[in-house]
């Protein structure tokens, strides 16, 4: 009886912690929780022998690069810390590179290397990595598991500003994030998610679809570098806006209150920016907003900006008859201010759309802010939602933003942080779905690379 016991006990806890393994398996890369809550940029990368040894396993490795390369099969990663003064740090599992060829730079984070410059960058990579040690949830768990399964990127809030540098402010919905990338013959695809704050737990936001394969490459209107369309502007400028020194000026220099602002930031938009080939001005910025039910309020801030504007030294320039779009009497005076020589610096329009079937009461209106000479062509009314515009049934979309990377470049307008091949491809378009409740968006995009 006491020996039957006995190994009903054992048999016992061996199922046991048979069972705990089953439901909690060894991940495939454990230091990578931890290091991932240190990077401000973290990029995995299949390895593939057949291909030229990476520039940075010879940085790092140097003339043992070429043999550690040749046997590896394993993902590896590309790792940037808020020390980025050494660069990237190389990451492989740590049997992958035998204890004699490891160099002075190395630092063993459980089953990982991570490979710096220099001891020095060893050494600063150390104190992040003791930042945290709860465990992994939500938007960074699942970040975690597309940085082990095939190639991924993830960024933090520092990494987003180090990349996009004064661009940042835009992006702040998406201030951490991953995205699974797919390279394609001419096209790098990816889909994600992202948040707004560190260390959401929200659920997985339903995926959105890849785009279609024409939409990077007829999407964009010749001359047009830029177009974004969304259901709420602060989407883009709410960091900017919300900005003490941005709505003070605002507020003193051209009269919008917090009120015309809170207005402004809630309304779907469609923002273009476009080359002008001739003219003091290389650049124009066009911005439409519906109207809806707000057309007195509407109609009060620009009076007011008006008069903002005046006092800056600008003048109305006087109406031309293309000026008036709609019915005659039906809409707010149009204004082009221009400087006193002469030269356009902006202005706005008041577009009214109707049908001969349509009520006074259900028209649509349209504010058309510009900074240069009016368009050519102004844009009609933004839907409230793109998400029918995209072909997406019962799906949300935030926002979508088509742009000529090149022509940006160009124009000296992309941070010089970006990789070389953003600047030089032809189109870029990325999608983000409705946040949520958890304030998780799904992300989709594709970037076509030049031929």
């Amino acid at each position: 009886m006491p020996l039957r016991a006995s190994a009903a006990g054992i048999t016992l806890v061996i199922a046991s912690g048979l069972v705990t393994v089953l439901n909690n398996p060894r991940p495939r890369a454990m230091g990578l929780a931890r290091l991932l809550v240190a990077a401000d940029l973290l990029q995995s990368f299949p390895a593939d022998p057949s291909q030229p040894v990476p520039a940075l396993w010879k940085q790092r490795l140097g003339p043992n690069a070429e043999k550690a390369w040749s046997h590896s099969n394993r993902s590896w990663w590309q790792l940037w810390s808020r020390h980025d003064d050494g660069g990237a740090y190389l990451v492989l599992h740590a049997d992958d590179l035998p204890p004699d060829q490891r160099p002075v730079g190395t630092v063993t984070v459980d089953d990982l290397l991570v490979i710096g410059a220099d001891r020095l960058a060893a050494e600063q990579l150390k104190e992040p990595l003791g930042l945290r040690t709860n465990a992994l949830q939500g938007l960074e768990h699942r970040c975690l598991e597309r940085l082990q399964q095939g190639q991924a990127v993830y960024w933090s809030s520092n990494g987003l500003a180090g990349v996009l540098g004064p661009l940042s402010p835009l992006l702040t919905q998406w201030q951490q994030g991953c995205l699974s990338l797919q390279l394609a013959t001419d096209r790098l695809r990816w889909e994600g998610e992202a948040g707004a704050v560190a260390g959401l737990r929200g659920p997985i936001p339903t995926p959105l679809p890849a785009p279609a394969a024409d939409t990077s490459t007829k999407a964009l209107p010749a001359g047009i570098l830029l177009a974004v369309r969304g259901s709420r502007l602060d989407q883009l400028l709410g960091g900017l806006l919300r900005r003490s020194l941005v709505r003070d000026s605002l507020a003193n220099q051209y009269g919008l209150d917090a009120e015309t602002l809170t207005r402004l930031g809630g309304s779907p938009f469609q923002l273009q920016l476009r080359s002008l080939p001739k003219g003091p001005f290389r650049l124009g910025l066009t911005l439409a907003i519906p109207v809806g039910n707000q057309r007195q309020a509407w109609i009060a801030a620009l009076e007011k900006a008006s008069v903002g504007i005046g006092r800056q030294g600008l003048q109305a320039a006087p109406m031309q008859a293309q000026d008036h779009q709609g019915r005659p009497g039906t809409a707010p005076k149009p204004r082009t201010w221009m400087r006193s020589d002469g030269t356009v610096v902006g202005g706005w329009r008041w577009l009214i759309e109707t049908k001969p079937d349509r009520p006074d009461s259900q028209r649509n209106e349209t504010l058309v802010l510009f900074l240069g000479p009016a368009p050519a062509i102004l844009s009609p009314p933004p839907p409230a939602t793109l998400g029918h515009r995209l072909g997406r049934q019962g799906e949300q979309v935030q926002l979508e933003v088509l742009l000529r990377p090149n022509g940006l470049a160009a124009e000296t307008l992309l941070p010089g942080t970006l990789p070389p091949l953003i600047n030089a491809a032809d189109a870029l378009v990325l999608v983000a779905g409705d946040d949520g409740p958890g304030r998780i968006s799904p992300l989709s995009g594709e970037l076509r690379l030049p031929r």
